[in-house]
């Protein structure tokens, strides 16, 4: 065998390797995500600004944007809980 299959097989181990790693890092990430959003989503101070953001915007997707960028939440997850506080309004 010449060293060409060598670096084949190389790469295709790095190859396996670098997928199954982005897999358990993706579950792991959608875990984490889950649990900010908990902690974040019967939170008083997260509801004062919520409520703040939505009497001073009219637009839906600004206020996302703000949640997102200050709690540091998912897209989706901003979004449950701009609705979560839209409805107890």
């Amino acid at each position: 065998m010449d060293s060409s299959i060598y670096v084949i097989i190389f790469l295709l181990l790095a190859l396996i390797f670098s997928v199954i790693t982005n897999y358990y890092n993706s579950k792991k990430l959608n875990s984490l995500e889950e649990a900010l959003y908990e902690s974040y989503r019967n939170n008083s101070e997260v509801k004062s600004y919520v409520e703040k953001v939505l009497e001073g915007e009219a637009e839906e997707v600004e206020a996302i944007k703000r949640v997102r960028t200050k709690y540091g939440l998912s897209i989706g997850n901003a979004k449950k809980i701009i609705d979560l506080y839209r409805r107890s309004e």
